[in-house]
């Protein structure tokens, strides 16, 4: 009996039916509005989710994010998606397949830009830039390309370098010698064609052909070699000797010079210490001439000007008894003939005698 009520144990235990003990449990305790564990997200153990996930606020990971599906960054205000916290950093792309970066329109890392037409562009870039690859294409043609020796174009298209100083374009430190640079790069090691000085010797291993035109030779110094082919200029100058040859001991009793054209020599230094040599041709086959003349004049600076032409006696071009003042063997004709001691005609030796004041006639044995 208790507050006026009578209990049985029957009813009690009916009514304690109704309630939960105290270390008891209920039968759907387990259940959160009728969601299982394994509805929730817990934070100890590994889970996947198979529904979408919003997150309103920053999302931080302390570990790594890996992706083995597609992923998509869209920033709902500015549409950029920063990587990084501002200092050094890097994207490893680690895949045995090819990886792709596609966008919609430009593409830019720093100061290079991609645009929708795949064109690189690289104004104000200021970093140093290394792209690992064997092979640089342009326009489906390859531009850059080896392992080891580069290989810049190829042998069907032109390459131009453009620059504002050509001196400015090295190899290895060494300044690129071009057309518009070499005169002042290449004074050096190269002879001006115009007009220089040679400090080293200069060897020859094949000949050498210094050549002026014909009417250049008046006015030319040092050494050279002019072909004289023009009437007009190879008069100017003294002809073969065309010997005239007595029929009886065929010997050269005089020569006839016919003019023709020839080869002019110049050797000397500066044109006071200057000579000429000059070897006229024949101009036809006709008997007797030949290529034998030759003929030399030397500058003379007291005068200003070049001694009269010389002609060089040769064994083939001797000169005559009358050049060098002499009779010749084969007889000769003058106006008279003085001999201080004797004479001879054949056997017979004309002798003077002083005191008789005549002469005597000895004949001599031989």
């Amino acid at each position: 009996l208790h507050d006026g009520y009578a209990v049985s144990p029957r009813e009690l235990n009916k009514a304690l039916s109704h309630y939960l003990p105290i270390k008891g449990k209920a039968f759907n305790s387990t259940l959160f509005d009728d969601l299982k564990t394994s509805d929730f997200v817990r934070r100890n153990i590994d889970q996947e989710i198979d529904g979408a996930m919003t997150f309103n606020k920053p999302l931080i990971l302390k570990d790594t994010l890996i992706s083995e599906s597609s992923g998509k960054f869209e920033s709902l205000e500015s549409k950029t998606v920063s990587i990084g916290d501002g200092t050094k950093g890097s994207i490893d792309f680690l895949s045995t397949i090819k990886w792709k970066i596609d966008v919609q329109d430009d593409f830019k890392i720093n100061g290079v830009k991609i645009d929708k037409d795949e064109v690189i562009h690289s104004k104000g870039l200021e970093t140093i830039s290394h792209v690992d690859t064997s092979e640089y294409r342009l326009n489906g043609k390859t531009f850059i390309s080896g392992q080891g020796t580069i290989n810049v174009g190829d042998s069907e298209s032109q390459i131009r370098f453009q620059t504002k100083n050509p001196n400015d374009v090295r190899i290895s430190g060494s300044t690129i010698i071009v057309n518009t640079n070499l005169e002042e790069k290449g004074n050096k090691h190269f002879i001006n064609r115009k007009q220089d000085t040679v400090d080293g010797d200069i060897e020859f291993t094949k000949p050498v052909k210094i050549n002026v035109q014909e009417n250049m030779v008046e006015v030319s110094e040092g050494i050279f070699v002019a072909k004289i082919t023009s009437k007009e200029e190879y008069e100017k100058y003294p002809g073969i000797a065309v010997p005239k040859i007595d029929k009886e001991t065929q010997k050269v009793i005089d020569y006839t010079y016919v003019k023709g054209p020839g080869t002019l020599t110049q050797y000397g230094d500066t044109k006071s210490y200057t000579y000429r040599i000059w070897a006229p041709q024949a101009l036809g086959q006709e008997d007797n001439h030949n290529n034998y003349s030759l003929w030399m004049q030397v500058y003379n600076p007291i005068k200003g000007e070049f001694d009269a032409w010389g002609r060089i006696y040769t064994s083939q071009n001797p000169p005559t008894a009358a050049e060098i003042g002499a009779v010749s063997s084969s007889g000769s004709t003058f106006e008279t003939l003085k001999v201080n001691q004797w004479l001879q005609v054949g056997p017979v030796r004309m002798v003077p005698d002083p005191v008789t004041k005549t002469v005597r006639y000895i004949w001599i044995d031989e």
